[in-house]
């Protein structure tokens, strides 16, 4: 007999299966209490004396799905809690600290920290290299759990300098160079360096490289291409006082290196076309320290007849000496911007005669025409090319004193005790590539009579076009010119222009001032460089002011030329 089993047992059986006949002798038989004969017997349990089961076909029941819950391992994060930087010698911890503040304090996936250590190592290498110094930063061996970094700098240095194309030079490049091997290489200031030195007149070209010597030290080699040691300059021209002979020629020389140092000595002479202009200079100049101080050095001496008509009859001549020495300091130098200083005694010797006789003109110079100044001067000189132009600034304040026996007069007769300034501004704009517009200004002011030498003076080619050289003169002047200069070609330009300037006395001089003496002007230049060493210039003016002493030379027609040939040797 079966055994029995509780109803609610089987029922509550979660993992039946039931398959088909051929596999019911592994069928569990339900475990069922037996039912007694008699049917008044009350029981709780059913006998079955034979069950009768219905076998099915298969029949596979799933059980209930079962979600499957997995913790993902923990990552691990590498900590940065400080950076340390070895090695530098150039910025401040300030500008390091903008770069690591950024990630101290934080934590890092492998990869990350990887990541941020190489980020750092960057940040430091352009740091060096947008202020042109030449260094490597590199991560030293660090232990990721401790949360510190070293990174350390190598910084590059100059051993050696090695100067090639020169002998007698060699000491005056270094100088220039001003270089010392216990300074980090900066490459753009080596770079400004150069740029000088290839201005300097002494040089056509100079060319460097930086070569390794090991893992800090380095060789920079400098070779240079010497200019020419003698220079030349022809010029022709109309910019000499139609009186002595507008039309003249200047031929220049120099010797440059003269004694090694650097030193150049210059020459110039000058005669008109009617021989009543002449005059010859000659100077020398020296440098003295590595900033291009220097010393200079001139004399010049002038002599002028009147060969216009109808005074040249009268035999009027002029004699002048001046002598002049100048110590120029630099105070800012670079390729781009210079200020410099100077200081120096100028003395001027003029006398003028009639019929071969000594004859003063005028109010200033004594009975026998001779006026004499020994003046101090203190100049101040100032320039800078930005990539849109140059400008220039001239000072000098000029005092006349009492040394070798200047003139002397009574106030308010001129003589060789003044005070004056003179000033001068320069611009050139480049308005585009075939386009500039060149402005000049000057002025002089002075509270002082002055003799005829120390006047300003305006008219003629190099000042207000359109009437003859040294059309005006007084004690006090100011002058304007604005050009434009139109590139038509690589060697062809024209410049419209306009001119202006005027001069005044002060009240008590006893010369009278011309009539007139406000001069303007407007015309066109043409400018033809057909060979790189010959240039030539032609200018036509129109004046505004019609002068009531105006001449016949081609200077008052408004008409100026000028032709210049430096040639090569």
């Amino acid at each position: 007999m079966a055994k029995s089993v509780p109803i609610n047992k089987l029922s509550n059986n979660d993992n039946l299966s039931v398959k088909n006949s051929s596999e019911t002798s592994n069928l569990s038989k339900p475990n069922l209490p037996i039912k007694p004969n008699s049917d008044n017997t009350r029981t709780s349990a059913v006998e079955f004396t034979k069950p009768s089961i219905k076998i099915n076909p298969t029949v596979k029941v799933k059980p209930p799905a079962i979600t499957e819950i997995t913790s993902k391992p923990k990552i691990a994060l590498l900590p940065i809690r400080s950076i340390q930087i070895k090695g530098n010698t150039v910025f401040s911890e300030d500008k390091f600290n903008s770069i690591v503040q950024e990630v101290e304090g934080k934590d890092f996936t492998q990869q990350e920290y990887i990541q941020t250590i190489q980020n750092i190592t960057d940040k430091i290498n352009a740091l060096y290299q947008k202020d042109g110094y030449i260094a490597a930063a590199k991560p030293s061996e660090n232990d990721p759990n401790r949360g510190i970094i070293q990174i350390n700098i190598t910084e590059s240095y100059l051993k050696n300098i090695r100067v090639e194309g020169t002998q007698q030079l060699k000491s005056y490049v270094l100088n220039r160079l001003q270089l010392s091997n216990t300074e980090i290489i900066n490459t753009a200031k080596i770079e400004d360096k150069l740029r000088l030195l290839k201005q300097d007149s002494l040089f056509t070209d100079v060319i460097a490289t930086i070569k390794p010597l090991n893992n800090h030290e380095k060789e920079l080699v400098v070779t240079v291409k010497e200019a020419p040691t003698v220079a030349a300059n022809v010029s022709v021209d109309n910019f000499s006082p139609a009186t002595v002979g507008s039309e003249r020629v200047n031929v220049g020389l120099n010797y440059r290196n003269l004694t090694g140092l650097g030193d150049e000595f210059s020459a110039n002479s000058t005669i008109s076309n009617t021989g009543g202009n002449k005059l010859f200079a000659v100077g020398y100049q020296v440098p003295l320290n590595a900033m291009n101080g220097s010393l200079q050095l001139s004399a010049t001496f002038n002599s002028t007849k009147v060969t216009q008509s109808p005074f040249d009859v009268l035999n009027i001549q002029g004699e002048k000496q001046i002598y002049e020495i100048f110590y120029r300091q630099p105070l800012i130098r670079s390729s781009t911007e210079e200020l410099a200083l100077s200081l120096g005694l100028s003395i001027d010797n003029g006398q003028t005669f009639i019929f071969d006789k000594p004859t003063g003109f005028g109010f200033g110079p004594d009975k026998d025409g001779v006026s004499r100044t020994s003046v101090v001067a203190f100049r101040q000189d100032y320039r800078k090319s930005d990539i849109s132009g140059n400008w220039f600034l001239g000072s000098e304040f000029k005092i006349g004193t009492g040394l070798f026996n200047p003139t002397t007069n009574d106030s308010p007769v001129p003589d060789g005790y003044f005070l004056n300034w003179s000033g001068s501004l320069q611009r050139e704009q480049r308005l585009s590539d075939s386009n500039s517009l060149l402005v000049r200004a000057n002025a002089q002011i002075t509270p002082d009579s002055l003799l005829p030498s120390q006047q300003f003076i305006i008219g003629g080619g190099q000042s207000v076009r359109g009437y003859r050289q040294n059309a005006r003169s007084g004690d006090n002047g100011l002058s304007l010119s604005i050009e434009d200069r139109i590139s038509l070609n690589s060697n062809f330009q024209i410049a419209p222009f306009l001119d202006l300037g005027t001069v005044w006395n002060v009240a008590n001089n006893p010369n009278q001032l011309s009539s007139q003496p406000f001069l303007i002007s407007s015309g066109l230049g043409i400018i033809w460089k057909p060979f790189k060493f010959i240039q030539l210039r032609l200018d036509y003016a129109f004046p505004f002011i019609n002068l009531q002493d105006k001449g016949n030379n081609i200077q008052d027609d408004g008409l100026y030329f000028n032709i210049n040939v430096q040639p090569y040797f």
